[in-house]
């Protein structure tokens, strides 16, 4: 049953844009700002960092459940051993899987928006959100839109941590 539920997140996927988070901060931020601004500093702890890098694997968990509930039908023909919406998680479970990990990134981003002064870059996590919606609903099947949508979606990631700090 976890097994489903961590194929179900693309859990490899989701650590990348995990550590993606971290990188950004301690390999690329941090860096700058010792050589570049020394009278300068981080406002975003360790703490912080990594509440962000959960929240920002919470929004694209919920898109990739968003994704396999809309491509039940091409998944069952095209890769029908790897389905896990329809037969391991039933589609309201998945639906409802979807609002509450949604919900939960967007409250996550605006209590860590809140410590570092502006609730309102949780904004990023919903423009996110809206995207891969949009992307798995709507756009996936058309040419070229789809892929900027879901290339926007990937430069969160890292742009993301930048808006916090």
């Amino acid at each position: 049953m976890v097994k489903n539920y961590l194929n179900l997140f693309r859990w490899k996927n989701l650590l990348i844009a995990g550590a993606t988070i971290l990188l950004t901060k301690y390999a690329i931020f941090e860096p700058a700002i010792e050589n570049l601004f020394s009278e300068s500093h981080s406002t975003m702890g360790f703490l912080e960092t990594s509440l962000l890098a959960i929240s920002v694997m919470i929004i694209a968990a919920a898109g990739y459940v968003i994704n396999d509930i809309n491509d039940i039908k091409s998944d069952e023909i095209n890769k029908p051993s790897k389905v896990i919406v329809g037969k391991s998680v039933s589609v309201n479970a998945a639906g409802n899987l979807y609002i509450f990990l949604n919900v939960i990134g967007i409250f996550l981003a605006a209590y860590i928006g809140s410590l570092a002064g502006n609730y309102k870059l949780a904004i990023l996590h919903i423009i996110a959100a809206a995207i891969l919606w949009i992307y798995s609903s709507y756009v996936k099947n058309t040419f070229l839109i789809g892929n900027v949508l879901v290339s926007i979606a990937t430069a969160l990631v890292p742009i993301t941590y930048f808006f916090f700090e």
